[in-house]
């Protein structure tokens, strides 16, 4: 749809017909092709929910469609009221004669009838139709009939219950005592493992199974204690003045490798890794200072800065790896309490209702009947539950479940997706 074309100024259902725009041709489409799936690429103010609410009275009044059964999906709960209102005032309007397109005393009744029936259609939000169709099915989702939903305040609130908790187990569990030591001298705090078990919970369904349990990798500072040494035989071999840059560099961190020798004791040892200096030299150095080449001293600092980093990365991630199973296992038995206890989270309604559909051919089925158009209006593409509820509404293929919803096919005239590019908060593609 053209940009050119402002908002409440195109075609609908009160605009003679003799009143065109320069995509005219892509609106009649929209509005008439009734038995093909239709994708909307629209900017702001070109009149997408015009074009959707011509379309829902065209197919009202050909007989094409019963008010019952549209899904009309939105962004916000604004949006879903505004849908609601124009779809009932399109209606009165072609109910009555005030829609030259409508024009057949059947085609008027229909859509006077229909205005009886719209409280019946899914004119809603995503979370609110996700809402609605677990409501209807809630012991084949696994919730107890009544289920709530949570204000985000209580979720917060019970999340940071949980996690204290979660953290209370994790420091009792002598199993893995070793990697907390470790963790927690590389700088592996609670706090700092607080926002990745946020991150991994609000993406619960996104989650991989918890990795298998690996020993943790051999705590040594040879390495380190070995690149030390070939840097300051540099300096004491190969440097010709003592006032040089890169040597008084280098004499800055001597005391690094002092310590780090006599660090026996592993958390000691940790202690002054993670306390390093740094030694890399960038382009400090003259070169008729050295008798050898001064980049082969700055690569030999490198080196000491390359060795410390990867002892430092190896237990990181060692110790990390032993507890993101952990988190892992939190985040899903969180969910799984949730589901159980019919106490839900916002972002539970579309996992939940999404597994529904998934997993039960029969309530797929059931629902993909029921409901023979899905319109998904500012369609987003920051979440892929979105458009796989909408595929798994809109296929009769049995075996839909158990594919990618990029691999199912939808029935012709099922589904109409309305989106904007220029919108960044969409990140539309």
């Amino acid at each position: 749809m053209s940009d050119q074309t402002p908002n409440d100024q195109t075609p609908n259902d009160r605009t003679p017909v003799d009143q065109v725009t320069i995509d005219q041709e892509q609106r009649d489409l929209v509005r008439e092709q009734h038995t093909t799936s239709i994708f909307v690429e629209a900017g702001a103010g070109t009149g997408k929910t015009s074009a959707i609410v011509d379309r829902v009275v065209a197919m009202v009044a050909a007989g094409w469609l019963e008010l019952r059964e549209l899904a009309a999906i939105t962004f916000t709960e604004a949006a879903a009221a505004e849908l609601r209102d124009r779809i009932r005032g399109a209606l009165d309007d072609a109910g009555h004669g005030r829609n030259m397109r409508v024009t057949s005393a059947e085609a008027m009744q229909r859509c006077a009838a229909a205005l009886h029936e719209i409280d019946e259609a899914a004119l809603t939000t995503l979370h609110g139709f996700a809402q609605r169709i677990l409501a209807e099915h809630p012991l084949e989702a696994g919730l107890p009939p009544g289920f709530e939903v949570m204000d985000p305040i209580r979720a917060r609130v019970e999340f940071e219950q949980r996690w204290s908790a979660f953290i209370d187990n994790v420091f009792a569990d002598a199993t893995i005592e070793t990697a907390l030591v470790r963790g927690l001298a590389l700088g592996l705090s609670p706090e700092r493992l607080h926002p990745i078990a946020v991150a991994l919970h609000e993406n619960h369904d996104r989650l991989p199974d918890p990795p298998p349990a690996r020993p943790l990798p051999e705590l040594s500072a040879a390495p380190v204690l070995t690149a030390l040494d070939a840097l300051l035989a540099h300096r004491r071999d190969d440097c010709r003045n003592d006032n040089d840059k890169l040597a008084l560099r280098i004499d800055g961190i001597a005391w690094f490798r002092d310590l780090l020798a006599v660090a026996t004791d592993e958390l000691d040892l940790l202690e002054v890794l993670a306390g390093a200096p740094t030694a890399k030299a960038g382009n400090v150095g003259k070169g008729e200072c050295w008798d050898v080449p001064v980049k082969t001293v700055q690569a030999a600092a490198v080196a000491v800065d390359d060795a410390v980093s990867a002892v430092g990365s190896a237990q990181r991630l060692a110790v990390f790896e032993t507890l993101i199973g952990r988190l892992i296992t939190f985040v899903r038995e969180a969910a799984a309490d949730r589901r159980a206890a019919g106490a839900l989270e916002f972002h539970d309604l579309l996992v939940f209702a999404r597994d529904l559909l998934r997993d039960d051919a029969a309530v797929r089925a059931a629902l993909a009947a029921r409901f023979k158009c899905i319109m998904l209006d500012e369609f987003q593409d920051t979440d892929p539950l979105q458009i796989e509820l909408a595929v798994l509404l809109a296929t009769d293929d049995p075996d839909a479940g158990a594919k990618s919803w990029t691999d199912v096919e939808i029935r012709p005239g099922k589904l109409v997706v309305v989106g904007d590019p220029k919108q960044s908060i969409y990140r539309f593609r």
